[in-house]
C-alpha cells in the first residue's frame, strides 16, 4: 500500500497551524510610531477618507501607511472616547442592517 503524496504534507501543515494557534500569536504591532499620527490626524479632521490619506503620504513620499491600518487606529480612538471617527463621511459598520427580517 502507498502513502498518499499529500498526506504527510497536510500532516505537517496541520502541525504547524495547531501550533500557531495555541501559541496565542497576535497580529504584528503596526511600525508606524506615535509621532506620525498627528499629521494622518490633521488630514482626517478636514474630512479625507483614510483610503485618501494613504494614498496623498505615500505619493508625496513621506510614509507608507494602509488605509486599514487608519480604520484600526480610528475605531480604537472611538474605543478609548476619542472623535475621531466623527469626522469620517461613511464609517463601516460593525453588522449588517436587517430590515424586513
Amino acid at each position: 500500500m502507498q502513502a498518499s503524496a499529500t498526506g504527510p504534507f497536510l500532516r505537517n501543515v496541520m502541525r504547524r497551524m495547531k501550533r500557531w494557534a495555541l501559541s496565542g500569536c497576535q497580529r504584528r504591532r503596526s511600525w508606524f510610531s506615535s509621532n506620525q499620527w498627528p499629521q494622518v490626524e490633521a488630514l482626517l479632521k478636514r474630512k479625507w477618507s483614510p483610503e485618501k490619506v494613504s494614498y496623498t503620504l505615500k505619493e508625496q513620499g513621506i510614509y507608507s501607511i494602509s488605509h486599514e491600518t487608519i480604520y484600526r487606529y480610528i475605531l480604537k480612538d472611538k474605543k478609548t472616547g476619542g472623535n475621531l471617527y466623527r469626522f469620517m463621511r461613511i464609517m463601516p459598520k460593525k453588522r449588517r442592517k436587517r430590515y424586513n427580517s
